[in-house]
């Protein structure tokens, strides 16, 4: 069983955000932990590779002091808040009870009890905000921060029969074998403005209207339902739903990419 002074150590440590530490110096080899229902991960190893890629989504992250903790025998309970900020310098908080079950003086057993709608809640609003920013831009005539938020193994999938309908893989392929030529056909900056965005979760649907007019002296004001999954601050997956009739009628057919 701990003792009073080892779990204020360990509480001491996790306050100071050395938290691979924590795990390193007051879990046993064996020790597993727990979220809400998920399957638990298992061994200390384990458990410190998964904290350190936690940890990288999110270049700050700070515990705030503990006021609440129990121990009784070999359990401890402990209330942790954390707020983190990720690489775009959006904001989230966690509140959360973490029930332990130690042997000796080490963590054998841990099953943190939360809200799942802290993270969803968070990460639909994160999410929501970065095409919104985007979007804001893209109203301009500004593309970079579209194009800097595509990851680089992003899928974009163009439905439909159109010619250039299909999944580009990555964005070197997104850029240079589907945007790349068709932005190429254009004369007058292109613009896109969003008229309705809807999230959930790692989803975000985009209602859009594009602006610009063609080499050809044709107007291409094509309207959009973009389906988007983020992750990690960045878009990982584009369905894209357009007048492909009018795509068509206004755009040549730029040769296909080799698969």
């Amino acid at each position: 069983m701990p003792t009073l002074e080892r779990v204020e150590s360990f509480i001491a440590v996790v306050e100071a955000g050395r938290y691979v530490e924590a795990i390193r110096d007051f879990y046993h080899d064996d020790a597993t932990m727990q979220e809400n229902q998920q399957p638990p991960r298992v061994g200390r190893e384990g458990l410190m590779a998964h904290e350190e890629r936690v940890l990288k989504g999110y270049p700050m992250v700070r515990t705030l002091p503990v006021e609440t903790f129990f121990v009784y025998g070999d359990h401890v309970a402990i209330r942790w808040r954390f707020e983190f900020e990720n690489a775009e310098g959006r904001r989230s908080a966690l509140d959360e009870m973490a029930l332990q079950r130690w042997r000796g003086d080490r963590i054998a057993e841990e099953r943190f009890y939360y809200d799942p709608a802290q993270h969803g809640t968070a990460k639909t609003a994160a999410n929501k905000r970065l095409l919104q920013d985007v979007f804001d831009e893209l109203a301009k005539g500004n593309r970079k921060p579209f194009v800097e938020c595509l990851a680089p193994d992003v899928r974009w999938t163009l439905t439909g029969t159109t010619p250039w309908s299909q999944t580009y893989a990555g964005k070197e392929s997104v850029l240079a074998d589907f945007l790349g030529p068709i932005f190429e056909q254009f004369a007058t900056r292109y613009t896109n403005t969003a008229s309705r965005m809807t999230a959930e979760g790692d989803y975000v649907v985009v209602e859009c209207r594009g602006g610009v007019t063609t080499r050809d002296g044709q107007p291409y004001n094509n309207e959009y339902c973009w389906v988007c999954r983020i992750e990690g601050g960045k878009v990982k997956e584009l369905t894209e739903y357009m007048d492909s009739a009018l795509a068509i009628s206004a755009l040549r057919a730029a040769p296909r990419p080799s698969q």
